[in-house]
């Protein structure tokens, strides 16, 4: 009695094409010409846009990592504010998790005053603080800033320029210099924010 063993009785994992005729599931040499075509439209496309600095959809040639950017200093815009109990100079926005007026974070506020100062100048820069601080002074009134201590009051918004002089051999930055742009109260323009009402507040 002949004892067989039990891997005979197993299915074959698989079973390989025979070389001596064609794979039924090979490209066809016009579909192998197309895929080499739009793949060197690709790289050609994408190497010319890093090499001549343009931005041709859908190639792009990633400024953010491809010009080395030499500079003794860099600057940005923040809000700061004057404490209207000792006439302090504070910032106003100190990180994100702070927002006296919601959604207006730190990186909102620095690209609005980019904006503003940019196309509008110290006009449209003053209507952005005086609405600003129009809406900060009402939400603090009502209790509405969302933060678990409500900000201090405030008598003026202040756009300040912040620079930094950047070392590149020891690689430090110092402290900012702060550079006051302009500044606005809440009696210095026509508000264009809508008020908020006491019905508001409660909802």
């Amino acid at each position: 009695m002949s004892i067989r063993s039990p891997l005979t009785r197993l299915p074959p994992i698989c079973v390989l094409p025979s070389m001596d005729r064609p794979l039924e599931n090979q490209m066809s040499p016009g579909r192998t010409r197309l895929a080499i075509a739009i793949l060197a439209i690709i790289v050609i496309g994408q190497c010319a846009d890093i090499l001549f600095q343009r931005e041709d959809w859908p190639f792009s040639n990633y400024p953010m990592y491809a010009k080395l950017i030499r500079r003794k200093e860099t600057s940005l815009l923040r809000l700061y504010g004057r404490r209207a109990s000792d006439g302090e100079v504070i910032p106003i926005v100190d990180d994100n998790l702070i927002m006296y007026v919601p959604p207006l974070n730190e990186l909102r506020m620095k690209n609005i005053l980019d904006y503003a100062w940019s196309h509008g100048g110290e006009t449209a820069t003053k209507q952005v603080l005086h609405d600003y601080l129009v809406m900060y002074e009402q939400r603090r009134l009502l209790g509405q800033q969302g933060t678990p201590t409500p900000g201090p009051q405030l008598s003026e918004a202040i756009c300040m320029r912040m620079t930094w002089k950047l070392d590149a051999r020891s690689g430090r930055v110092g402290p900012p210099r702060l550079e006051e742009l302009t500044s606005a109260s809440a009696f210095t323009l026509a508000p264009t924010t809508r008020p908020v009402i006491a019905s508001e507040a409660a909802q």
